[in-house]
């Protein structure tokens, strides 16, 4: 190996560099753009400062957790503290990391679980931003760039990870996956770190065993994709370097972690749910082959040409674009939503950066070692969406490639970086330098106009964040006169009816018995039902959310003219003003 891969994982460079007192480096240009450590900073804090503001936004809109899982967790860390113990029969196998910390943070801050829960998710998220920008540090450090290329490629990761919709929506979840965001890129830096090194071994070890031995307890889909994305990392440094380590020890690691995790989860379901693994079971052929199909591309990925690297990343974006637009027109995968315009339109913007950081895979090469992490985050996600879409046509498999296709994002982001610092490279003091690479006359101009482009497409897509995505309204959390129409009917005791989200907030909160067929029927011309029903003026519009089945609308006349044959018990006003009507006559029995 190269003295420049060496550097771009331990705590030293390769390059000797000396520095002033002002921080300026000699040899890589004059003190203007990212040139001094100083400027680095308040950049690097500034960027934070965005990310962490996109990621509070629905607080302005409701105290309330952002995601409905989230309500769950508020009240598992609620009785956590209430009992002194783990709620273990209620529990997912994977409840137990986040309800500790959420449970942890409300005692040591003395503020309730369910107005902890999403700023504490808030902030997790942000450290998905940092966690990205750590890897993509190795990544670009392990080139033969100047410092101010490096931070450009660092700070440009960390904007895309900052403001794509897409990831920015799923790093301010309120559950358990938020953690996934850290904990996988950060498994994969330990595990590259014990493949290629000499000294330091055994601290990157102990690291990597914690990540490991935490993975499954802290979440199931993401811990499926990480031992993916492990085997991918295991066959890129054994493809380029087949030695002991890699061969022996590498595939120790990723044979021992399945392991590991299979029977932590075979156990623990004995007293605790499970979820996702049953959609392995049901097609375990099918899934072995897709794990065929890893070791295989993994292993051209990174012993073919440049071009061909690149095509990898961008025929799979694509596709996906392709069926998006698609879906707009006509139901791709039955028994689902099409695609809103409103939907649309901020993931075809975030079309622009994601292909230039797919272009951006051309510029790895096995030489540099530190690029395998890109392709194993890559190749661990793109399996499971290749899986799910092969294994059925379902709302449950739809579902998980969708969720899959978001660990992706992060991967992108630093390629997408690494083009956009070389493309900075003589516009902003970035390299001075490195002659060679120097873009010069109408390249240059179109360099820093394509850089302008990624930026705008990013801002546009950022709304994607707060809308709901199968009615193209915002804001996609609950607000408070949902909350608390939810808590009075849910008070009354026994069954009522509503759409899908106000029913998990009665289940996952108040643990209460919400159902969605009475509502579903009566909202398709069906009988009214016969149990209490809370409803919105939101279904006159853009209709009841019916998960994972399309939305469906009432006439507001028929609307009205329901509520006026039912007693209305319960009525609120704001954003979206809630009704809870019972039926004049009882016709029976719960709903």
């Amino acid at each position: 190996m190269t003295d420049v891969e060496q550097g771009s994982v331990g705590s030293t460079e390769s390059r000797p560099r000396t520095t002033t007192a002002l921080g300026q480096e000699h040899g890589h240009g004059h003190g203007h753009g990212l040139g001094t450590r100083g400027r680095r900073g308040l950049v690097v804090l500034a960027l934070l400062a965005v990310a962490a503001l996109a990621r509070v936004v629905p607080l302005y809109f409701s105290p309330h957790p952002a995601t409905l899982d989230g309500f769950q967790y508020a009240w598992f860390a609620t009785e956590t503290l209430r009992t002194g113990s783990f709620p273990i029969t209620a529990f997912r196998v994977d409840s137990i990391v986040y309800t500790g910390l959420i449970a942890s943070v409300s005692g040591v801050v003395g503020v309730d679980p369910l107005r902890v829960t999403q700023p504490l998710s808030s902030l997790v998220g942000v450290a998905g931003v940092v966690t990205g920008m750590a890897v993509a540090r190795r990544v670009a450090g392990a080139f033969d760039w100047p410092r101010r290329r490096v931070s450009a490629a660092v700070v440009a990761t960390g904007v895309m990870l900052a403001l794509d919709g897409i990831f920015l929506r799923r790093t301010m979840v309120a559950d358990e996956e938020v953690m996934s965001y850290v904990l996988v890129p950060l498994l994969l830096l330990a595990l590259h770190a014990v493949l290629r090194r000499g000294g330091g071994t055994r601290r990157w070890a102990v690291v990597l065993g914690a990540f490991l031995v935490a993975m499954p307890l802290a979440h199931i889909f993401s811990t499926l994709v990480a031992g993916l994305s492990v085997v991918a990392l295991v066959v890129a440094h054994a493809v380029r370097n087949p030695s002991r380590r890699t061969l022996l020890g590498g595939g120790a690691i990723a044979a021992g972690f399945w392991v590991y995790f299979g029977g932590y989860y075979q156990l623990a379901a004995a007293v605790m749910q499970l979820a996702y693994v049953d959609r392995v079971v049901a097609f375990p052929g099918l899934f072995l082959a897709w794990g065929i199909v890893l070791v295989v591309g993994v292993a051209w990925v990174w012993t073919t040409s440049s071009r061909a690297r690149a095509l990898a990343a961008v025929v799979p974006l694509l596709v996906f674009y392709l069926v998006t637009v698609v879906n707009v027109f006509v139901s791709v995968y039955p028994g689902t939503p099409r695609t809103p315009v409103l939907v649309l339109v901020p993931v075809l913007a975030l079309a622009v950066p994601l292909l230039v950081g797919a272009f951006g895979l051309g510029l790895l090469s096995p030489r540099r070692s530190a690029g395998a992490l890109v392709v194993a985050l890559l190749a661990g996600p793109l399996t499971v969406i290749g899986f799910s879409l092969t294994a059925s046509l379902t709302p449950e498999y739809v579902n998980t490639a969708i969720r899959a296709q978001t660990f992706g994002h992060l991967p992108l982001a630093i390629l997408a970086g690494l083009v956009v610092a070389r493309l900075l490279s003589t516009r902003v003091g970035v390299d001075v330098g490195d002659s060679s690479a120097l873009p010069t006359g109408g390249r240059s101009l179109v360099g820093t106009l394509l850089v302008v482009v990624v930026l705008v497409a990013l801002v546009t897509s950022v709304p994607f964040a707060y809308l709901n995505l199968d009615t193209g309204t915002y804001p996609s959390t609950t607000l408070d006169s949902e909350f608390r129409a939810v808590g009075f009917v849910s008070g009354a005791g026994g069954e009522w009816a509503t759409d899908h989200s106000l029913s998990r907030v009665g289940v996952h909160y108040y643990r209460s018995e919400p159902t969605v067929s009475p509502t579903a029927s009566w909202l398709s011309g069906g009988a009214s039902p016969s149990c209490p029903v809370l409803s919105q003026a939101s279904w006159t519009t853009s209709g009841a959310h019916l998960f994972p089945f399309a939305p469906e609308t009432v006439a507001e006349e028929r609307y009205d003219d329901w509520l006026g044959t039912r007693h209305v018990v319960y009525a609120n006003t704001g954003r979206d003003p809630a009704t809870v009507s019972l039926p004049v006559t009882a016709a029976g029995q719960g709903c």
